[in-house]
């Protein structure tokens, strides 16, 4: 049996670990913004995005679907992740010009080991990553021989945007007849 006589001796050591553990909870209590080592901290801008060097690295060319005249627009992409985490390219958006249908979307990421492209695949903490996106969009837009300018925006898994401005497709496909 535990008599007072026993507890009391302990009380010189229980009371500053109580003591501690208040000014502990009273600190974090003034300070709700401190950040802890395991707090995820998350850049606003993950990847920085740019078109490949190659000549046909953005085109576009006229098909059907669901019956339909329809665009398909491809690009070819490195993006740089910044960022301290893999991200994964979880959607895009077709930004410029707005009065398009976009009737199917994909945008792929390479994997460093393999070389197979996928919609699962990450781009690695501080890597570069190859992307291959593709959109098709009625109505067709642009004529046989023009250049589309548009905007689109790449969303990775934190919902960041990444936008890229004025993106120049090329037509690929036969010539204008005289």
């Amino acid at each position: 049996m535990i008599s007072f006589q026993d507890i009391e001796q302990f009380i010189p050591f229980i009371k500053p670990l109580f003591e501690g553990l208040r000014s502990a909870r009273d600190f974090l209590a003034r300070n709700p913004d401190r950040k802890t080592d395991h707090d995820i901290q998350i850049p606003k801008q993950t990847l920085i995005v740019m078109p490949e060097g190659r000549i046909n690295a953005l085109w576009w060319g006229m098909g059907t679907a669901a019956g339909k005249p329809a665009m398909q627009i491809v690009g070819d992409f490195q993006a740089t992740n910044t960022s301290h985490y893999a991200i994964r390219i979880s959607g895009m958006n077709f930004i410029r010009p707005r009065n398009v249908e976009v009737l199917l979307q994909r945008v792929t990421v390479e994997d460093a080991k393999t070389g197979m492209h996928s919609s699962k695949n990450f781009i690695p903490k501080r890597a570069i990553g190859e992307l291959r996106m593709m959109f098709f969009i009625a109505p067709p837009i642009c004529h046989d021989g023009e250049t589309l300018v548009t905007d689109i925006s790449f969303i990775d898994q934190f919902n960041n945007e990444h936008v890229l401005n004025d993106l120049r497709f090329r037509h690929i496909g036969p010539a204008k007849q005289p």
